[in-house]
């Protein structure tokens, strides 16, 4: 546990922190490990390397976690939201409206793996499932963000194109 005084105003704050469970810090290292080997196959097939973005990760690891929590595997929550709900609730695209004075389009797409024990074997098992191949490999995606929870692993990928 790691405690910060900081001085906000004319009080002081005492910030505790406390450090990852084990099995969140698990999960963070087979989140990076999953990233890496994406960005490797991507590479081998001359493509850009996708950019880690914070709400996506974001949009991945609630689903991820949601999906062990309610004991159910799919794009799709039992509310009916989608990866598109998911990522706008996670405020992706990041990007400034009101100072921006431009139109935008925003594309996303969603992977989904439960059970595998590594982030090899993840990759190994979209490489030879052509949808998720087929993600995996679009030249139209930029930036992802990857969570997992349990045995669920979330691939959350996007790409904003803004217009002026």
């Amino acid at each position: 546990m790691l405690q910060k005084k900081l001085l906000v105003g004319f009080f002081v704050v005492t910030v505790t922190t406390l450090p990852l469970s084990t099995h969140a810090q698990k999960a963070e290292r087979h989140a990076h490990q999953l990233f890496s080997l994406i960005n490797r196959v991507r590479l081998r097939k001359y493509l850009p390397q996708w950019t880690k973005q914070m709400q996506l990760q974001t949009a991945a690891k609630m689903h991820a976690e949601d999906m062990r929590d309610r004991k159910y595997f799919t794009h799709e929550s039992p509310e009916g939201n989608r990866v598109g709900d998911r990522v706008k609730l996670a405020n992706y695209p990041d990007i400034d409206l009101e100072n921006c004075e431009c139109s935008f389009e925003t594309h996303v797409g969603e992977n989904l793996a439960k059970g595998q024990k590594s982030a090899r074997q993840v990759v190994r098992e979209w490489l030879h499932s052509r949808n998720h191949r087929g993600l995996l490999l679009s030249p139209v995606y930029t930036e992802a963000g990857i969570g997992k929870a349990g045995e669920v692993w979330v691939l959350v990928v996007g790409h904003t194109e803004i217009k002026k």
